[in-house]
């Protein structure tokens, strides 16, 4: 594809040749025969064409056209939210740059507001990372720009993100002040770290929401008093709660290395769980006037993207799906090999449990087990769990289960095949299998239970079909299994680091869908197992 651009000579440029200046403004172009590249009789300066490679001078007006050009692929989908004489807003999407960067030229933000909107002389107010989707301020030439850039921080009054993050916090609302500084010996340059008491900084503050709860995430409300770079991700990670996706501060920022190295893999996006952080600039609040009785302007923006609705879904992006080499014995879903460590210990809490009126008799009943420690006090509660059950609970005896008979009825043929494996607890039917995704049916027979178990990169999406059970379930970082009912509609997560049992109290169908990037239950962790 031929393109056209429109430059204006900056300080770096003046006095360079065209051809240098042009290696410097297409630094991820390797072949840079400029001669050749550039578009025979389109390259002006101040409006005359030139040929060959002149000097240039600070302030002058370029124009040129490369054929044949190319550059990294991202979201173009930009949005206007609102506007008046002098300003707008947008949103942006993930994964679009707001300005030119060392991959993006053609296609940023400001380049397509210019080229592809009502404003070619659209001045940029703020800036949002290249990953962070949500509102953008404009001032529709330089004219506003000026008025408006040195007025910013009383025009926008309050500015509000939101973030799916690892954990759930012990805190509703926090506010976090510390200094924020880059650190000379940090591999990543450009990462802020709070900062010791001997260190130097810049003052920041952000106030924290939590929004809800999820098994293993929070959707968080951020909000900036400061505007210092990288605030609300450094703030989430200190707190040990990094957002999902962010590169540089989520996993010791080991996949932003790998994007520097260009060794970024679609395995690795698979880790992250998303192709981009999941963070929101939500809502922006404007007083338009000095009249502090003037109605203040609210903006918001619902434009979540789509890794967003999917992650939240429980759904994987198939865009992050890899071919990859396969072979599975499928006696390994009868999951009778074990790999487990005596020094596991959990406390277990019944709180969720309790606070059921048709169960709280049940978890007194179990209060016993207050530590699963070993093999035998592990089995001893799950058979407690479902003796009690009957003894205790209104059963659901000829509620409607057909899809369990069914499923059931298939494991009972007792042909062990690609897709359908007996276990002890029941059975294992497999719908889909396109690596690294799985999708299968657990088949959990009244008074069955599988191992409590976890993995190191395998993250699983659970649904309670029919029936009723139990989950055991570990947040990251605890050494606490909490007890959870299991009822038809219900739905779990769980990623990498969280130990998890289910237990059939009644028969209990669950479909899982799961993203394997190992193989098919090649990154099982038995910590305890049933007893045969």
């Amino acid at each position: 594809m031929d393109v056209t651009f429109k430059a204006v000579v900056s300080h770096q440029g003046d006095g360079l040749s065209l051809y240098a200046y042009l290696d410097g403004y297409f630094p991820f172009i390797d072949n840079n025969d400029w001669a050749a590249r550039l578009v025979a009789d389109t390259t002006l300066v101040d409006d005359s064409v030139v040929v060959g490679n002149p000097l240039l001078r600070l302030g002058q007006q370029l124009s040129f056209c490369l054929n044949h050009y190319s550059e990294e692929a991202v979201d173009i989908g930009w949005q206007l939210l609102w506007q008046n004489d002098a300003l707008f807003a947008v949103h942006k999407p993930a994964n679009l740059p707001v300005h030119r960067t060392t991959r993006n030229v053609y296609n940023t933000l400001t380049a397509l507001v210019r080229r592809t909107g009502d404003w070619p002389e659209a001045q940029l107010l703020h800036r949002l990372d290249q990953e962070t989707a949500g509102i953008v301020l404009f001032a529709k030439n330089s004219d506003q720009a000026k008025l408006w850039q040195p007025k910013f921080h009383t025009l926008v009054t309050q500015k509000i993100y939101q973030a799916i993050v690892y954990g759930t916090p012990d805190w509703t609302e926090l506010e976090v002040s510390n200094k924020l500084a880059v650190r000379a010996d940090s591999p990543i340059r450009c990462q802020m770290h709070v900062c010791r008491a001997d260190e130097k900084g810049k003052a920041s503050t952000t106030r924290f929401r939590v929004v809800q709860r999820m098994l293993g995430y929070s959707l968080i409300e951020c909000e900036l008093v400061t505007g210092r770079k990288h605030q609300i991700r450094a703030h989430l990670a200190h707190l040990g709660h990094a957002i999902v996706g962010d590169k540089i501060y989520a996993h010791q920022g080991e996949y932003y290395l790998h994007r520097l190295a260009d060794s970024l893999t679609q395995e690795h996006h698979q880790q992250l769980l998303s192709p981009h952080q999941l963070l929101l600039a939500h809502r922006v609040t404007l007083q338009l006037s000095d009249d502090q009785q003037t109605a203040p302007v609210v903006i918001v923006d619902d434009n979540y993207p789509t890794a967003w609705q999917a992650f939240l879904a429980g759904l994987v992006d198939p865009t992050l799906l890899t071919t990859q080499t396969h072979s599975n014995d499928s006696k390994d879903l009868g999951m009778t090999n074990p790999s487990q460590s005596a020094a596991d210990v959990f406390e277990v809490n019944f709180a969720a449990l309790a606070a059921n009126p048709d169960l709280s008799t049940l978890a007194e009943g179990l209060a016993e087990f207050g530590r699963i420690d070993s093999q035998a006090s592990f089995n001893a509660f799950c058979r407690a769990s479902c003796a009690l059950w009957r003894n205790q609970v209104a059963h659901q005896d000829g509620a409607p289960k057909a899809q369990f008979d069914e499923l059931q009825a298939r494991i009972a043929e007792g042909a062990v095949t690609d897709s359908v494996i007996a276990t002890p607890w029941g059975g294992v039917v497999i719908t889909r299998l396109a690596p690294p995704t799985v999708e299968k049916y657990l088949v959990v027979q009244r008074g069955g239970y599988l191992a409590l178990e976890t993995h190191s990169v395998k993250q699983e999406q659970i649904e309670v079909i029919e029936g009723r059970g139990l989950l055991l379930v570990g947040e990251l970082g605890e050494t606490e299994l909490r007890v959870h009912a299991l009822a038809p509609g219900d739905r779990y997560a769980f990623v990498p680091g969280m130990e998890h049992c289910l237990i059939g109290t009644e028969d209990l169908l669950i479909f899982e869908r799961s993203n394997d990037p190992k193989g098919m239950d090649q990154d099982l962790i038995f910590l305890y197992t049933p007893e045969a």
